[in-house]
């Protein structure tokens, strides 16, 4: 089996109001999701550290506990739009043996990929991950992405196969441009 767990926060008790657009667009698609388990914004951390720590610390052990059903997980962010074209019966015609990046945003240098839309871990590879991120320090996600991707951990997908929503971003605080849609 494989799923996939969104990485999303809730701030002040609300969810943000394209997650469930993309939650539709995620199974229209033919992927199986994981019970959302939103985080709640922390003034303690950093706004642009709340993926990570997602990951990290609902993510992670929320996979632990039906790590033994899986053959692999994606993680994806709330604002994650799926091309048409790459549906769950698609992606299992090709399945990675390594952490595969299929959503990004453009490689802005050769030292940095933008975007952490959509990634996929095979399961064999899940004790190496939860290793490195829990030895890592706290950042952007898509810097920790970036970084693995540097190491030779994970591969980055010959052309993404994801997209954002439009929206206002908490870490920028301005609007991100992506696929506009009426939410």
């Amino acid at each position: 089996m494989i799923v996939v767990d969104y990485l999303t926060y809730t701030k002040n008790g609300v969810l943000p109001d394209y997650l469930q657009k993309s939650i539709n667009r995620t199974k229209s698609l033919g992927y199986d999701i994981l019970p959302i388990t939103p985080d709640e914004y922390h003034l303690d951390n950093k706004i642009v550290h709340c993926s990570f720590i997602h990951l990290r610390d609902i993510t992670l052990p929320k996979i632990e506990k039906i790590r033994d059903k899986l053959t692999g997980f994606f993680v994806c962010e709330g604002d994650l739009w799926i091309k048409e074209d790459f549906t769950f019966d698609e992606f299992k015609k090709n399945i990675p043996y390594k952490p595969m990046w299929y959503g990004y945003k453009g490689q802005r240098s050769h030292k940095f990929i933008q975007g952490a839309f959509f990634l996929y871990i095979p399961i064999e590879c899940f004790d190496e991950f939860k290793f490195k991120i829990n030895k890592s320090r706290k950042m952007f996600i898509d810097r920790f992405y970036t970084k693995l991707y540097l190491e030779g951990f994970i591969e980055k997908y010959h052309s993404t196969m994801a997209n954002e929503i439009t929206h206002y971003s908490n870490v920028i605080k301005k609007i991100r441009k992506g696929i506009d849609l009426k939410v």
